[in-house]
């Protein structure tokens, strides 16, 4: 019986992240099949160790470059901060050493260009490529890597229809704009198949009413896109963030890939979270009820913002039931003098950190019930 597999490799870079995941489809349902392969990324980036991120993504293309019929490529990005995709630029350079049928997408959560500019303010130390980026990612990809698209994911209801290759592959298609709605997951299945393997985004955007007083602020101010770098108004953008208390981590897109529910050998669904605030009584509300159907089935998550105290605790994931494993991608001295802080639930042996000097945790397992792994 032909089946569907799934490859991760939460890579080991410290405070940051990068995870890869390579999901084996069939591409006709016939005797001899042929196995088509998409790539996923989830955040590409590290505040302190680059050299091992770098060396990351080179162990990724390697093997990937061992494959035949990569047909799809798509990275996720959980928010524009600098430990999360200062390593972007390295591995789109990469990626174009690969031979993959479709361009390669690149999906950001939408973000308002108020919301650039504080991003950018609040991270002195971010590089011009990445500003750059942040500024205008459409053009940062055209001009450095023409086959790559950029698609942006939205907190709406879908505004998109399947598209349907083979009859096993589906991908919600963007709509003019280039807007992803997360009602809409990415499946790999077929009418033979008891389950389907999905890959489930969740975007939950700044508050529009908080958003309209800060871009209101930043007006008042004479504070615009093209002229907040200027030092005059340095005081002015750190005094319109303390106003307002702004947590832009509210945003961060997540990602589950895992099956469409629970199967009976207890599967590994893995759960990426970036920097998601789930301390915030809405915004955790949002995020349980959209991945309601596939609780039961999360058996792996990543603790989000590296650990920090302000974002989750361990009540956070008492709604996952058969989760298994925690996660937390921390920097070499876990003791919680780093920023932000680790949280002291975290310490405790049970959970995985994830530094520089760690092993990477990866799993493999198909929809007929292969498990295969190195931790839990």
């Amino acid at each position: 019986m032909s089946k569907i597999n799934c490859c991760r490799i939460q890579y080991s870079v410290g405070q940051g992240g990068f995870h890869s995941g390579i999901i084996t489809y069939p591409h006709l349902y016939q005797k001899n099949l042929n196995y088509n392969k998409f790539v996923y990324f989830f955040d590409c980036g590290s505040s302190i160790n680059t050299i091992r991120l770098n060396d990351s993504v080179d162990r990724c293309i390697d093997i990937l470059k061992k494959y035949s019929n990569l047909t799809y490529c798509y990275i996720f990005i959980s928010h524009l901060h600098n430990d999360h995709i200062n390593g972007l630029d390295y591995l789109c350079n990469k990626i174009e050493q690969l031979n993959i049928v479709h361009n390669t997408v690149i999906v950001l959560p939408f973000t308002d260009e108020a919301e650039k500019v504080i991003t950018i303010a609040e991270n002195p130390d971010m590089s011009e490529e990445n500003i750059e980026f942040i500024l205008n990612p459409e053009s940062f990809i055209r001009n450095r890597y023409g086959g790559f698209e950029i698609q942006y994911l939205n907190d709406n209801d879908s505004n998109s229809f399947d598209r349907d290759y083979d009859l096993l592959y589906n991908i919600p298609n963007a709509d003019e704009f280039g807007n992803l709605s997360h009602f809409d997951a990415f499946s790999f299945n077929n009418n033979k198949f008891l389950y389907k393997w999905i890959l489930k985004p969740f975007y939950n955007k700044m508050n529009d009413c908080v958003l309209q007083k800060i871009k209101a602020k930043l007006t008042g101010a004479g504070i615009t896109v093209k002229n907040f770098r200027d030092r005059k108004f340095s005081y002015k953008l750190k005094q319109i963030y303390k106003d307002f208390n702004i947590d832009l981590n509210k945003s961060s897109l997540c990602l589950y890939s895992g099956t469409d529910r629970p199967v009976e050998y207890l599967h590994t669904g893995w759960l990426h979270t970036g920097d998601i605030n789930l301390n915030d009584g809405d915004t955790f509300k949002k995020f349980s009820e959209h991945y309601k159907t596939e609780a039961m089935n999360v058996r792996v998550i990543q603790i989000p913002h590296h650990g920090s105290s302000c974002n989750s605790s361990l009540s956070s994931f008492d709604g996952f039931k058969n989760l298994k494993s925690l996660f937390v991608t921390t920097n070499s001295n876990p003791k919680g003098k780093q920023h932000p802080a680790l949280h002291e639930e975290y310490l405790e042996e049970t959970i995985i950190k994830l530094t520089e000097n760690a092993k990477d945790i990866w799993s493999y397992e198909s929809t007929t019930g292969r498990l295969l792994t190195n931790f839990g």
